[in-house]
C-alpha cells in the first residue's frame, strides 16, 4: 500500500445525464491505476442514481440520474478522501498465442522495423508482462499496457477489413486480442485459441480491468 498521488481532475459534461472525468491524457500505469482505484470506489458506493460507468486509461464516463454539479460534488469528495491504493490486480492470466506466420501476418514487417529478429520480437512479447486497462473497441476486447517500456510499433496505415477472431495484435506499445472477427487497424503477430468472450458465461468476457496477462507461446499443431 503506498501514498496516492493526486490529479487535478478535469470534468466535462455529454450532455445532461452523462459526466466525462479526465486525467492527464497519457498512458501510463501511474495514472491508469488512479483511474482503476476511483472507479472501484465509484462502483462500491451502489449510488442509485448511477446508470453505468465506463472507464478508459485516462478517463471515466458516469451516467447518471444525478444532477451533473451535484454528481462532480460526490465524486471529486470522494476521489479525495482516499489516501491509499492497492495494486488492484484481479487475476494473472498465462496466455498461450501461436505465432506462426500463418497468424503472425505481420510480424516480418515488424522485425524490418524494428531491425530484429522475429524470434527476439516473440521472446520479448512473451517475457513482458501485461496490465489490462480496460474491455472496449469489442466486447471482451482487452487493451493490455506492458508493466515496462515495450516496442512502439505505430498501427496500421490502412486498417484491414477483417482481422480473424484470436488474432493478438500490437499498437502503440499496447497488446490486444479479437475476440471475434472485426476490421483492425493494429499489426497482427499471432492467434490465441482461447474465447474471449461468450454470451453462454455468467461473466461473458474472461478477462477483467486490472487483470495481468503474459503470453506465452505454442506450435501451430497445440493451436489445433
Amino acid at each position: 500500500m503506498s501514498e496516492r498521488k493526486k490529479y487535478n481532475l478535469v470534468f466535462k459534461t455529454l450532455g445532461p445525464d452523462a459526466l466525462l472525468e479526465e486525467w492527464p491524457a497519457n498512458i501510463s500505469l501511474e495514472i491508469m491505476e488512479d483511474v482503476h482505484g476511483l472507479y472501484r470506489q465509484i462502483a462500491s458506493q451502489n449510488w442509485d442514481f448511477i446508470i453505468d460507468i465506463v472507464p478508459s486509461f485516462h478517463s471515466i464516463a458516469i451516467y447518471s440520474t444525478l444532477d451533473v454539479s451535484l454528481l462532480i460534488e460526490e465524486i471529486e469528495a470522494l476521489y479525495h478522501q482516499s489516501k491509499i491504493r492497492s495494486s488492484n490486480v484481479l487475476n494473472h492470466w498465462k496466455i498461450p498465442v501461436c505465432y506462426d506466420r500463418e497468424f503472425g501476418i505481420d510480424l516480418n514487417e515488424i522485425s524490418n522495423l524494428l531491425d530484429i529478429s522475429a524470434e527476439k520480437f516473440i521472446n520479448d512479447h512473451c517475457s513482458m508482462q501485461w496490465k489490462i486497462g480496460f474491455i472496449g473497441f469489442l466486447p471482451g476486447f482487452p487493451y493490455c499496457l506492458p508493466v515496462e517500456k515495450f516496442y512502439e510499433i505505430p498501427r496500421k496505415k490502412n486498417p484491414r477489413l477483417h482481422v480473424n477472431k484470436g488474432s493478438v495484435a500490437i499498437a502503440s506499445g499496447l497488446t490486444g486480442i479479437y475476440p471475434t472477427s472485426s476490421p483492425g487497424g493494429w499489426q497482427v503477430i499471432g492467434n490465441c485459441p482461447i474465447p474471449l468472450f461468450s454470451l453462454e458465461n455468467e461473466n461473458p468476457c474472461l478477462f477483467r480491468m486490472g487483470d495481468t496477462v503474459q503470453f506465452y507461446e505454442i506450435t501451430k499443431a497445440k493451436h489445433e
